[in-house]
């Protein structure tokens, strides 16, 4: 919920899923420019959400999607592992304002 403060703060529009399957669903129904991931959700995780819509790029011969990862935990390697994921940034909560703003006008071109 912080989150979605923080995006309608900063104006941009965004959908909200409750784990990574719908997740999923959504990125392939709504065309969006951006996905911000929580590492740790219900039934798939943002590293297997991030592994899924790769997948799927691939085999639709689209362009990758800038994928972010959040997350409460900032534990040593855990940046590496979302890039090597297939994610192209992180991000850890609590975020300030400035730094989600930053980082979204960076990949949301």
């Amino acid at each position: 919920m912080v989150i979605e403060r923080q995006l309608e703060t900063l104006g941009y529009e965004h959908i909200n899923a409750e784990d990574g399957i719908e997740g999923f669903r959504l990125w392939q129904a709504e065309p969006v420019s951006l996905v911000l991931t929580d590492l740790h959700m219900p039934n798939l995780d943002g590293y297997g959400l991030a592994q899924k819509i790769r997948q799927a790029e691939k085999t639709l011969g689209q362009s990758a999607i800038p994928i972010i990862a959040l997350t409460a935990n900032a534990m040593q390697g855990e940046r590496e592992n979302c890039l090597a994921n297939g994610m192209n940034d992180y991000l850890t909560k609590a975020l300030a304002l400035n730094n989600l703003e930053k980082v979204i006008a960076h990949w949301a071109k």
